[in-house]
């Protein structure tokens, strides 16, 4: 069964890349609504155009309200300057600017063991189109241990605006100390990589899969 679901999962994702392209102009705030899980309740949102899955906002991941709870280094900092989708609802101001040699780390959001997607508004401000914004997950072990490992990602090219692809966890979190046997706390690691990479980021969600 959780092969079998995780199988549909993936390729439901994949169609999801081969449209991020084209989808990227068009993406705006979906409705939201109240919905709980094995996870604490969320308000469940739909921000990516043509993104069927269901996301919840990473605790302050619109940077509105500074950056509550994130670890921030190296000179990462609110900025004024929101990401152009305003995906969260209009008439917000600011975003997070990640300088070379930066980054930020999320505090601790519920996600499925199996299932978890994260995706995000960026804005490459680096001096190369090849630059990448590296995310990592952060998690703790059955035994105690804290692990961080890369997730499937792509870099943003251009400077405009534009949401990543979603970013699945896929088998990441293999090993997560479990809280009720189906979801684990994970935190996700931001930082540009490559000679002088720099980025903004906004409106960080995650879809725990669990509310679909």
């Amino acid at each position: 069964m959780g092969n079998t679901r995780f199988s549909r999962r993936l390729c439901a994702l994949l169609a999801v890349f081969a449209l991020g392209a084209v989808a990227a102009p068009l993406a705006q705030a979906g409705t939201s609504q109240a919905a709980g899980g094995t996870c604490p309740s969320a308000v469940i949102e739909h921000p990516f155009a043509l993104d069927p899955f269901s996301y919840k906002l990473v605790p302050g991941g619109t940077f509105e309200n500074g950056a509550p709870g994130w670890q921030l280094n190296g000179g990462a900092q609110i900025v004024s300057g929101n990401s152009t989708f305003y995906a969260h609802g209009a008439g917000e101001t600011h975003s997070l600017y990640l300088p070379s040699g930066s980054s930020a780390v999320t505090p601790p959001v519920c996600v499925s063991l199996l299932d978890a997607v994260v995706r995000l508004y960026g804005q490459n401000r680096g001096m190369f189109l090849l630059s990448n914004l590296q995310v990592n997950v952060i998690y703790k072990t059955a035994l105690g241990l804290t692990v961080e490992h890369p997730v499937l990602g792509l870099g943003i090219g251009g400077s405009a605006w534009m949401p990543t692809l979603p970013m699945p966890l896929l088998a990441d979190l293999t090993g997560a100390l479990a809280l009720d046997g189906v979801t684990t706390n994970v935190q996700f690691r931001f930082r540009p990589l490559g000679l002088g990479a720099s980025y903004r980021i906004d409106d960080v969600y995650v879809d725990p899969f669990k509310y679909i």
